[in-house]
C-alpha cells in the first residue's frame, strides 16, 4: 500500500506563475499545483524547457514579490521545490 511521507498537508492551488530560470532570457511559465509553508509541486512544459536547474525564482505577480526555490525532486514536467527564502522587488522597498 502506498504512503504518503509529506510532512505538511498540501493545499491544492492550481495557479499560473513564472519561473525564472538562469539558462533563459525571460520568464517561464508554468502552473503551481499545490503548496505548503515548506515548498511547492510545479507543472512546466517539459518539451521546451527540459530540465530545471537545481536553484531558480518563482513569482504568482511576475516578479513584484517572489520565492527563491531549490529543487527538491524532478520528473518530466513536474518539480518538487523547497523555499529557500522570499523576496520584494528592490523598486518596491525603496519607493
Amino acid at each position: 500500500m502506498y504512503s504518503d511521507r509529506r510532512k505538511l498537508g498540501r493545499t491544492v492551488v492550481h495557479q499560473r506563475a513564472k519561473l525564472l530560470l538562469p539558462n533563459f532570457d525571460n520568464p517561464q511559465d508554468c502552473v503551481v499545483l499545490d503548496l505548503t509553508t515548506m515548498g511547492a509541486c510545479i507543472e512546466f512544459e517539459a518539451n521546451r524547457i527540459g530540465r530545471i536547474h537545481k536553484k531558480f525564482e518563482l513569482s504568482f505577480d511576475n516578479f513584484v514579490t517572489g520565492w527563491s526555490c531549490h529543487v527538491i525532486w524532478q520528473f518530466r514536467g513536474l518539480v518538487g521545490v523547497s523555499w529557500t527564502c522570499a523576496f520584494l522587488e528592490e523598486k518596491r522597498l525603496t519607493g
